[in-house]
């Protein structure tokens, strides 16, 4: 949901491929439909398409992934805007909240040490700013998991900038991964234990069309 957050502070021009790319698409469709969307898309500047059809497309995502969330895990969530530096100020306590909120929810990850962290990192954020380098907090979370220097200076914001970066949002894999254990353990196949069931899953999650047999027996000895 982060993440789709971010897309609305692209501008319209960022928008021009995909819009293209879906032109090109419509053109490949039937005669009579092809037809009405080449007519209405000739009809709609990039502008028009971006403010009439991609923001409410945006907006509709990101109100359904809050509706299968917790308010709880949505605050949570939301603690890592403090990342994003187009919503930093000169507060003195900036970000000190949302960075108590992490450290009592993942307490077995972090400790005080990670608030020492964070002022240090809030003051580098700032003189970025000031220099006219802005970043999304996706980018900021990148530089802080990527950049070895950063990572050494503040392993526990680094660790936190992990957590959002893998944070989900939805449960599709793990659905995906019931729809596969449903495919393997049949009726016919229900003397398998649960050991054959993990090593066959895991070849059918990991493509076996792409793994050779030398995979396949790391993958069943595992």
């Amino acid at each position: 949901m982060l993440r789709l957050e971010e897309l609305k502070d692209y501008s319209s021009i960022d928008y021009i491929y995909i819009i293209e790319t879906i032109k090109k698409l419509s053109l490949m469709s039937s005669g009579i439909r092809n037809s009405r969307l080449s007519i209405s898309n000739a009809q709609l500047t990039t502008d028009e398409v971006f403010k009439t059809k991609i923001l409410p497309f945006i907006e509709n995502i990101i109100n359904n992934v809050q509706a299968r969330f917790e308010q709880s895990t949505l605050n949570l969530l939301n603690c890592f805007m403090i990342f994003d530096m187009q919503n930093m100020n000169n507060n003195k306590d900036y970000g000190d909240e949302e960075i108590r909120t992490i450290q009592q929810h993942y307490s077995s990850d972090f400790d005080e040490s990670i608030m020492y962290e964070w002022k240090t990192f809030r003051t580098y954020l700032l003189t970025q700013r000031q220099g006219g380098k802005l970043m999304t907090q996706r980018e900021v979370c990148m530089k802080l998991v990527q950049d070895g220097m950063l990572k050494d200076i503040y392993p526990q914001l680094s660790l936190a900038a992990e957590i959002f970066l893998i944070a989900p949002i939805s449960t599709a894999t793990v659905e995906r991964d019931f729809s596969t254990m449903n495919r393997i353990l049949t009726k016919l196949r229900n003397r398998l234990t649960t050991k054959h069931v993990d090593q066959l899953m895991r070849i059918s999650m990991e493509s076996a069309n792409t793994l050779n047999e030398e995979m396949k027996d790391e993958i069943i000895n595992y």
